[in-house]
């Protein structure tokens, strides 16, 4: 039974293309997706671990892992989900994301993963939620590895010991990614190689002894997986350059390149905005750097937003102005920088609601981000149904008390005015001409003779 969705979505901007209401879906599971191609391979990366809540941890002890991030974003006027306040480790959940993003040109999932030498953070959202939904199997997925510090055997943030990153703990890792990932048919793969994102991939290199020490780490990875019936691993590089290439990566690619070019008005801080417009011109910038250079194939990255003030309170940076116009454009400007060894996009991201940067349907939107992603890499058509679940339906969903719940919908009637912006105090000028001055003669001779600092002449200070 279908019945128009009335009174769900409070949409700031109705009067966009990209508003179409969608329709409640009242059956008893989710509806098949509805396939559509893309012209390119296009990801999003996934933040997991939205069914944290208090007794719901990954350890038996209480961690961070059982604050829910839901409350910060509860505590603030927006933004707020289609599908509220999830648990993201339900699989019924994960099939209306599969369901959404398939039917709007996206293949691939790249979950955030949290791993130091067999320690894990935050995995139910992938293994219990997303592997077990039904229709899993029709989307794609990869790993990003996140190897920064999560209070690893009580270690202060960001700081993992060294072995954490050395050969025996690389071996263990990929092998367990080949038990429980890399085994199952959609997994991603380029060339019949599992392809496998690292955040920082300096740390790797430098935990090794040096790219030559790190290429023989990745050997022996290789070796166990070859074991187990797998071609080499294909290691993305979050970044790149000389020393990712010398260090055997297959490939690079971004995350988020939110900020402003040095001749913008505004500066990126924390505490101010900037327009969304100067954005998308900084990460046209950083496209031409990157595709202008020779080097490993690029997967390339695209942004969304970024407004972390859940995360950051009065420190967070916020970008202003967003529209699904706006990213639409931000999109098919992408297109000229594809790399086509890879034919390859990922937007950061699906389901960063902490930080603001989020694709995925939301009440202010709709499903107008989703809706330019197909407009730009498909050639399906834009008249199309979109469907979400009923009002019960959602809230078997929630992981927050009904306290919490009453205190959010109390918090989306404030103001939420943007912060103030921040004139850039220094101009930058590159390559400026030289001043019109003749500064040598033509046949002039030059004398030259030791400074008196050099030479030691000069009394001392």
């Amino acid at each position: 039974m279908r019945i128009l969705l009335a009174a769900v979505l409070m949409m700031a901007g109705a009067g966009c293309s990209y508003a179409v209401e969608p329709t409640v879906w009242e059956g008893d599971s989710v509806p098949p997706p509805e396939i559509v191609e893309s012209s390119v391979d296009v990801g999003v990366y996934i933040f997991p671990g939205w069914y944290r809540y208090e007794g719901r941890g990954d350890y038996p002890y209480r961690t961070h892992d059982e604050d829910s991030e839901w409350r910060a974003v509860a505590k603030k006027p927006a933004p707020r989900p289609l599908l509220g306040f999830y648990d993201d480790s339900m699989p019924e959940v994960n099939d209306w994301h599969i369901k959404w993003a398939l039917e709007h040109g996206i293949s691939f999932f790249c979950f955030d993963w949290y791993w130091n030498a067999g320690e894990h953070r935050l995995m139910r959202t992938l293994e219990r939620g997303f592997l077990k939904a039904k229709y899993c199997d029709l989307m794609k997925f990869c790993i990003h590895w996140c190897n920064h510090g999560m209070d690893w055997r009580n270690r202060k943030w960001n700081r993992p010991l060294d072995e954490d990153f050395q050969t025996e703990a690389l071996v263990q890792m990929a092998e367990y990614c080949a038990d429980n990932y890399f085994k199952l048919p959609n997994y991603l793969t380029v060339d019949g190689r599992p392809v496998f994102v690292v955040w920082d991939f300096r740390r790797l290199i430098t935990a090794n002894g040096g790219p030559e020490g790190f290429i023989q780490a990745v050997e022996a990875m290789n070796e166990a997986l070859h074991a187990k019936g797998f071609k080499d691993i294909y290691l993305v590089a979050m970044g790149g350059g000389k020393q990712a290439e010398e260090a055997g990566f297959d490939a690079m690619t971004g995350y988020g390149y939110y900020g402003t070019d040095y001749d913008s008005k505004y500066e990126w801080r924390g505490g101010y905005s900037v327009p969304y417009e100067d954005v998308v011109t900084h990460y046209e910038t950083t496209w031409k750097g990157i595709t202008s250079r020779e080097g490993l194939p690029y997967m390339l990255a695209i942004g969304s937003n970024w407004d972390n003030r859940p995360r950051a309170g009065k420190n967070a940076a916020v970008i202003t102005g967003k529209s699904p116009e706006k990213f639409a454009g931000h999109c098919r400007d992408s297109l000229k920088y594809i790399d086509k060894r890879l034919n390859m996009a990922i937007i950061e991201a699906w389901n960063e609601w902490g930080e603001g940067s989020f694709i995925e349907p939301d009440k202010e939107w709709g499903f107008g981000f989703l809706d330019a992603v197909r407009e730009v890499f498909t050639d399906a058509p834009a008249e199309h149904v979109d469907y979400v679940p009923g009002a019960d339906k959602i809230a078997s969903f929630n992981v927050l008390s009904e306290e919490e719940l009453a205190g959010a919908r109390e918090m989306e009637k404030q103001p939420y005015p943007d912060p103030p912006r921040l004139l850039r105090t220094v101009k930058w000028e590159i390559d400026a001409p030289l001043p019109d001055a003749k500064i040598l003669r033509a046949g002039s001779r030059i004398m030259w003779s030791p400074s008196p600092w050099l030479t030691g002449s000069c009394p001392p200070r």
